[in-house]
């Protein structure tokens, strides 16, 4: 068998950054447009069908699921969301950058040749994005995958090893430069850049608007649980 072929078959863990989906926490500049209780069912279906897309990738590819919940006492509410076969950890630290680089450092120690992380406010995210992401990672040498998202940020990166370390250092992540940033620290630190297609976040009426559009032109099994929750409105 070529390296190549030794490297198709190794796993990419795959982790979602998931919150509890509570009426007056969650989703709070959507819940603006929808109400807090619309909002938070809503997250919940997000969740579902971001490990619905995962389960999809997971046909053509080898990959280990986790979900990374907050606040600690999340457990149980995130459990019921996911399948059964996806790893548990609670989020780690309270900077957003610490955050992410210890989720995706628990992931390298699971799978080494690879880990993805993504938030769970995607839930139309084709699944061939994620096999693209994968198979970059695959790739010879050291490189970071980003997920870019039309808010100056982005909504998927992925790592090889620890070296990447220095991209999750303190910024402001809620701004409009931290897609600029985070690129500035990869070239800073000679780290190749991959990027997979832009997509989109739902957290507000924009993105409502946004997903509402997609799902009128995309099959009905995109984002099966969000339709649902949609529909019954």
């Amino acid at each position: 068998m070529t390296w190549d072929g030794v490297e198709r078959r190794k796993p990419i863990a795959i982790g979602v950054m998931c919150k509890a989906p509570r009426p007056g926490v969650s989703k709070t500049r959507l819940a603006q447009t929808t109400g807090a209780d619309m909002a938070a069912r809503l997250a919940g279906a997000f969740i579902r069908d971001v490990f619905h897309t995962i389960s999809t990738a997971q046909l053509l590819s080898p990959i280990v699921p986790f979900a990374f919940y907050a606040p600690a006492n999340a457990r149980s509410e995130i459990s019921a969301l996911v399948p059964p076969t996806t790893r548990l950890h609670l989020q780690e630290g309270t900077d957003l950058g610490i955050v992410m680089f210890d989720a995706l450092q628990a992931m390298l120690a699971v799978c080494p040749a690879g880990a993805v992380l993504i938030g769970s406010d995607i839930p139309t995210l084709p699944s061939e994005i994620l096999l693209q992401a994968m198979s970059s990672l695959r790739m010879h040498g050291e490189r970071v995958v980003f997920g870019p998202s039309f808010d100056g940020g982005y909504y998927l990166i992925g790592i090889k090893t620890a070296s990447a370390a220095p991209l999750f250092a303190p910024m402001a992540w809620s701004g409009p430069l931290v897609m600029e940033e985070t690129r500035s620290r990869a070239r800073l630190h000679g780290l190749q850049q991959v990027d997979v297609e832009p997509w989109y976040d739902v957290d507000d009426a924009v993105g409502l608007v946004k997903l509402k559009a997609t799902l009128a032109v995309t099959a009905v099994d995109v984002a099966p649980a969000t339709r649902a929750v949609l529909a019954s409105v």
